[in-house]
């Protein structure tokens, strides 16, 4: 429940920075209107996503640095017009089961430019994203940077208690 409200909130404060203009009527209607939104289209369940801010700047800060690295490795090989590019499709587990932190981790993944996943399998506790990669130069680099990935989400955002068992493993 708290979510949908956080997210009525922040609707209704979005449509009074597309006014411009804080008056009754516009506060009002942004009410109405967040209030239609969430309940037509808003969550249905809670993902299980909270948020540690100085966590979130680790994890966006490794995400840029590998959004960097991943765009001018791309760019190089587009300029050098490899012919032996090695294109792979790659099984990588990972520890997460809310669905929410799955998203994010997947997500990260696919706005990495040369990597996409094409496939988010989950076969009891474990899940597997199949991650199609532009050029894999090293498979267990793949895998360390995706476990890293996961870990840092983890901890930036707080999912609910089956992964925060996760972090605590030695």
């Amino acid at each position: 429940m708290r979510h949908r409200l956080v997210l009525g909130i922040w609707l209704t404060l979005v449509w009074l920075g597309l006014w411009g203009d804080l008056s009754w009527a516009n506060l009002f209607s942004g009410m109405l209107s967040a209030v239609f939104v969430v309940w037509m289209w808003g969550p249905k369940q809670h993902l299980g996503i909270g948020v540690r801010p100085f966590a979130l700047v680790r994890f966006i800060g490794f995400f840029v640095a590998s959004l960097v690295r991943a765009s001018v490795g791309v760019a190089r090989q587009i300029v050098r017009f490899e012919p032996q590019l090695r294109s792979s499709v790659v099984a990588v587990p990972i520890n997460s089961q809310s669905r929410g932190m799955i998203a994010v981790v997947a997500a990260a993944i696919s706005l990495t430019p040369g990597t996409l996943v094409i496939e988010t399998k989950a076969v009891g506790l474990k899940t597997t994203l199949y991650i199609h990669v532009f050029d894999l130069r090293d498979r267990d680099e793949l895998v360390a940077s995706v476990t890293q990935l996961e870990d840092l989400a983890l901890a930036a955002l707080s999912p609910t208690t089956s992964a925060k068992r996760h972090l605590t493993q030695p």
